[in-house]
């Protein structure tokens, strides 16, 4: 039989044909034989850069990850299958390692990589089969939805925060689907909750800002006395009236308003079943002595300096010691004259009309006193008074009372 110095050729096989993984893992001594002619090569040292040798089938030695393929015989179509001895990672490269699901592999004692040739040292995986009989990873992004069953995706086979926006359908996320109290403010567009959507007595007063509502926001009439808190309608609340004007309830129980009247007249209430009035003062005379100590009834007034004519008002008084010196305070009192030992004059000031008055006397001290008038000593203008002790003898006290009732 003639061997080819060139190796075998494979024809390179097409997108759409599949390997039987479990033929080569099951049979690799069977096809390497049949393949390649039972040529294992020497063992090969993992590099960056594999070199290969002679041969066709490769023990792959030592855990240097392996980037690239360097072969002595280095023709497209050469097929080599690699067999690697422990872990390390085969790197893919979409130009000269490409290896199955464009993506890196870690090996593992026993895995098997068929390889085929391209030219110029660019190599392609054309079966990889892993010793454990686990998959090899599929690379990212090479899976597209049409690889998918429908309605296959659920919930436990998708990642977290992996559901953005952009991957939403407009319109696709019902009320169904949100978690109750799960939307807050920032989730709203400005302005977009208008009273359609707010439900019937939903807003509360905690929901309203302090001082948000303004006249406007209340229908015609409907601030009753019910919702004004006592005391809070002030001057500033109630509307403008005129100067001078007062406000009165009217028949109908309304607060009506009374013009100013004219000046100098005063206010006249005319009973519960009139409104008041303005009405002009009346001219009221002045008493005269006569009519005051008459006591004469009639519409007249009494000014003060002649009020001492009225007759229960005493016309005279003081409190004064035996010294003849007032003490406290004296009225229409010109003098207290000592006479001797309990022996006391007093002089008005504004005679009576006559000696004919009614004249009040005391002692104010420890031991009994007996006080009198002096016979004939009441004048119009004076007053003689005697003090004397349990025995007659003239006594003094220790302060005098005296005042005076009667016409002047």
């Amino acid at each position: 039989m003639s061997t080819s110095t060139e190796g075998i050729a494979l024809t390179k096989p097409t997108t759409t044909e599949t390997y039987d993984v479990s033929i080569v893992n099951a049979n690799s001594d069977l096809i390497a034989n049949l393949l390649f002619g039972g040529d294992k090569g020497s063992d090969a040292s993992s590099a960056t850069a594999l070199v290969l040798g002679d041969g066709s089938v490769f023990d792959v030695t030592g855990t240097t990850t392996i980037t690239s393929i360097d072969a002595a015989k280095n023709y497209a179509g050469r097929v080599v299958l690699l067999q690697f001895d422990g872990a390390l990672t085969f790197t893919n490269n979409t130009t000269t390692l490409k290896l199955p699901g464009n993506a890196n592999i870690t090996t593992a004692a026993g895995d098997l990589a068929l390889m085929v040739s391209e030219g110029s040292d660019n190599w392609r995986c054309a079966v990889y089969t892993k010793y454990s009989g686990a998959a090899i990873k599929i690379a990212d992004e090479s899976v597209d939805s049409d690889a998918f069953v429908d309605g296959s995706i659920d919930a436990a086979h998708i990642a977290s925060n992996a559901v953005t926006t952009a991957k939403i359908n407009a319109d696709a996320v019902t009320g169904a689907k949100i978690a109750d109290d799960a939307l807050d403010s920032e989730h709203y567009t400005d302005g977009s909750i208008d009273t359609a959507h707010l439900a019937a007595d939903a807003v509360t007063g905690a929901k309203v800002a302090d001082d948000a509502i303004d006249s406007e926001h209340y229908t015609d009439g409907s601030i009753d006395t019910a919702h004004i808190a006592d005391n809070q309608v002030t001057l500033g609340k109630l509307s403008d009236g005129t100067q001078g004007g007062i406000i009165y309830y009217g028949g109908s129980g309304a607060p009506t308003e009374l013009a100013a009247g004219s000046s100098g007249y005063f206010l006249k209430t005319q009973g519960g079943s009139a409104n008041p009035v303005w009405a002009a003062v009346t001219s009221i005379s002045q008493a005269v002595q006569s009519d005051i100590e008459g006591e004469t009834n009639q519409d007249t007034y009494i000014p003060p300096d002649l009020v001492r004519h009225s007759p229960g008002v005493a016309k005279f008084y003081a409190k004064f010691n035996y010294s003849g010196t007032v003490q406290g305070t004296a009225y229409n009192t010109t003098s207290i004259a000592d006479n001797g030992t309990g022996d006391l004059t007093v002089t008005i000031a504004d005679d009576f009309s006559s000696a004919n008055w009614v004249a009040g006397y005391t002692t104010e001290t420890a031991y009994t006193r007996s006080t009198n008038i002096e016979n004939g000593g009441q004048a119009a203008g004076t007053l003689q008074i005697r003090t004397t002790d349990n025995n007659g003898t003239a006594s003094d006290g220790n302060y005098a009372h005296v005042f005076g009732l009667g016409d002047q």
